[in-house]
């Protein structure tokens, strides 16, 4: 059989791990008991991936430097939100409630969307002549850390009005 080039992984709370292939597979491993779920190929490469600490939502990023996509879709394969990122997507989050994503843009853009109730994506911050290249949330959902090309890590509050903290690499 073809073997393909895992594109990121994530462990989970619980122990497992949520990877994707640079094919469109994302699966979840459970080391433990050596088991794996997977879901339909998204139709691209994968070059991120978050989930649920139930597993019940799984969000991924396109690795496509031309059109980028933002994935979430339920453990059954269900689409819940399907984004043109309009470039490639170096990482995503999903907040500790399920709640919320967050996705790092080529383009420098760090962009936000609820998924209940959901939302359209929108920015939060911008990484000026940079890409946005990491992305997490922190324990209560509220606050995102993002790290940059130049350096440079920032902390948004969730509803983007403003930039919390900064920290230039030196």
């Amino acid at each position: 059989a073809a073997r393909t080039n895992i594109g990121g992984q994530r462990f989970g709370a619980d122990g497992r791990v949520t990877i994707v292939d640079l094919d469109g597979a994302t699966r979840i491993w459970n080391p433990n008991g050596g088991t794996v779920t997977g879901l339909p190929a998204a139709g691209g490469p994968i070059a991120s991936a978050a989930a649920t600490p139930d597993r019940r939502v799984v969000v991924t990023g396109a690795a496509d430097f031309t059109r980028g996509r933002v994935l979430v879709r339920d453990a059954g394969g269900a689409t819940l939100l399907d984004w043109s990122a309009g470039a490639h997507v170096w990482a995503v989050a999903i907040d500790p409630s399920g709640r919320r994503i967050a996705a790092a843009i080529n383009d420098g853009r760090l962009v936000a969307a609820s998924l209940r109730p959901a939302s359209e994506p929108r920015v939060i911050t911008r990484y000026p002549r940079a890409s946005a290249v990491s992305v997490a949330f922190d324990a209560t959902g509220t606050v995102i850390a993002s790290g940059g090309g130049g350096g440079q890590l920032r902390l948004s509050g969730t509803s983007g009005t403003r930039v919390l903290g900064r920290h230039d690499a030196q």
